[in-house]
């Protein structure tokens, strides 16, 4: 059974992702683990180590717990179909960002669920400092979802390959999920004069090709243009994707892709879903 972890802070953009993550799981006969972490609080006294204050932080944990087990069933009567999916709580202190990451790994979650309502023109403006991280450092896929988009709409995942890294493995990921969901998934290369000084990226992506070569809900395009990012927002404006799909293996290139408002300016308007997946380091096989 797969498991769905989705950070709550109880605002409109948990509830989206609880929303979203509850009818992914529904679909998937997954479970969902709505997640909360809180601070742990201390007093400093002169010349010691901080002491945390036990008794004060039993009350918060006991309090945390009611208030997302009330988010829970305020999720299920949102959705009383969906009433079987099974839905736990756990609450953890610890800082968010730390928090998500090491539960995320520790629950071995399929997938991490975060909700944003921002339009900033940065990645950590846009998502804020937490979402940033677990974007950028969790080790399972990350939606994000800003709209109310149902699973059972997405008809087409569209991948913006950079050719590094492993890139099979990442497609493969990338088509099973969306062969769980019933949708297509087109891999769309952006090749431009000054990046592919170094290399040819044709033969590269014909190679990839070759791969998934009499796989009908599999397509690859190769497009060329000296301002990718731009190419990325107008291809996504004339063919709106379902979701769109990108993968890092370092921060430099989701850096650049938000940085160039690629989400600001087309995800959050569609409201469509964004899938980050991990990507793996190619392996060179040994001689």
């Amino acid at each position: 059974m797969k498991t769905i972890l989705i950070p709550v802070d109880y605002s409109a953009s948990a509830r989206l992702a609880a929303d979203f993550g509850l009818l992914l799981a529904g679909q998937w006969q997954a479970r969902v683990i709505l997640l909360h972490a809180y601070p742990v609080t201390a007093i400093p006294a002169p010349y010691t180590i901080p002491v945390q204050t036990t008794e004060r932080d039993e009350t918060l944990h006991q309090q945390t717990g009611e208030y997302l087990q009330e988010f829970r069933d305020d999720l299920l009567r949102r959705h009383p179909l969906l009433a079987s999916v099974p839905v736990t709580t756990k609450v953890v202190p610890g800082s968010a960002k730390s928090v998500i990451l090491s539960e995320s790994t520790e629950l071995k979650a399929d997938f991490v669920i975060l909700g944003t309502s921002g339009a900033n023109t940065t990645l950590e403006n846009w998502l804020g400092s937490v979402a940033t991280a677990v974007t950028q450092q969790a080790r399972c896929p990350v939606w994000v979802v800003s709209g109310t988009t149902s699973p059972g709409h997405l008809r087409s995942f569209t991948y913006f390959a950079d050719l590094k890294g492993d890139e099979v493995d990442c497609i493969q990921r990338i088509v099973a999920v969306a062969r769980d969901l019933d949708a297509s998934t087109k891999v769309i290369h952006i090749s431009t004069s000054a990046s592919e000084n170094q290399w040819d990226a044709e033969p590269t992506f014909e190679k990839l090709k070759e791969v998934f070569q009499g796989e009908s809900d599999i397509h690859f395009w190769q497009l060329s243009d000296d301002h990718p990012h731009q190419k990325i927002e107008n291809y996504i404006q004339q063919y709106s994707p379902s979701v769109v799909v990108l993968a890092h293996h370092n921060r430099s290139f989701l850096d650049t892709i938000f940085h160039k408002s690629l989400i600001r300016q087309v995800v959050l308007t569609a409201k469509m879903p964004l899938l980050i997946i991990p990507k793996m380091p190619f392996r060179r096989s040994k001689s």
